[in-house]
């Protein structure tokens, strides 16, 4: 239960906390581990040895003083029409439900074959029904994230409006490097990003730099809807700069 209430608490963090943590942390990652965690309660609870439920039965005591005749107490349970016989001893709550729901299955598959123990079912079926519940939770939550990230970063915006934006950073970019060059939004990841551990490269005296969606999206922000954020948008034109210099020739990181 805690473990799910925590990856809730870090999605909400990821998508609006601070740049930082959806910079180092992928949120693959994050659903990775969540489900390797439920797979492996899933696996701990078939394993372990059912929790002992309190013996309503006559104790030895009492079988040895007045005798005792062991012998199935069964409950008829009307339902639909029809007649369900389960096998009681006071259980209550899932207990109960599970005695219910095997009745209604041999019912429906037409067997005379006695009831499993509630003990064995409850193996069996509690920790399936824990394991769905949270790959339920954790499917949700890859929604909220993709709807989120869709609607709301550089990938909300559309093919006309990065179009224009790119043109735009490539105009700043061409005048520090003197010279026309190309900024790209790497929304592929396959030259910056998480990974590669950068928000912007490009190759010295090249004429293409590649920025992470993140910093283009601060750039369209301030160039195209006046908003800054503080450090955020300061880092992305940073960012802009940095490699535009390099495209411009300067191999030096500190000079850049």
């Amino acid at each position: 239960m805690w473990v799910r209430v925590a990856l809730a608490a870090f999605v909400l963090a990821w998508l609006f906390g601070p740049y930082e943590l959806r910079a180092w942390v992928p949120m693959w990652l994050v659903f990775l581990i969540a489900v390797g965690l439920e797979l492996y309660f899933f696996a701990g609870a078939l394993g372990r040895a059912p929790s002992r439920r309190p013996d309503r039965l006559p104790q030895d005591i009492d079988r040895e003083r007045y005798g005792y005749v062991e012998s199935p107490e069964l409950l008829l349970v009307r339902e639909g029409g029809r007649e369900l016989w389960i096998p009681y001893a006071g259980e209550t709550g899932e207990e109960l439900e599970a005695l219910l729901a095997d009745a209604r299955e041999r019912a429906e598959a037409g067997e005379d074959a006695p009831p499993q123990p509630v003990e064995q079912r409850r193996r069996a079926r509690l920790p399936l029904r824990r394991l769905l519940v949270g790959l339920g939770l954790i499917a949700a939550l890859a929604v909220v994230v993709w709807v989120v990230e869709t609607r709301t970063g550089w990938d909300g915006l559309d093919s006309e409006a990065k179009a224009a934006a790119t043109a735009r950073f490539s105009d700043e970019a061409s005048r520090i490097a003197e010279k026309p060059v190309t900024v790209e939004c790497d929304e592929t990841g396959d030259h910056v990003g998480v990974v590669q551990h950068a928000d912007g490269a490009a190759l010295v005296g090249g004429d293409v730099a590649y920025v992470t969606p993140e910093r283009c999206l601060e750039l369209y922000r301030l160039a195209f809807e006046d908003e800054v954020k503080a450090s955020q948008t300061g880092r992305a034109i940073a960012v802009l700069a940095h490699e535009a210099w390099h495209l411009r020739g300067e191999a030096d990181e500190g000079t850049t």
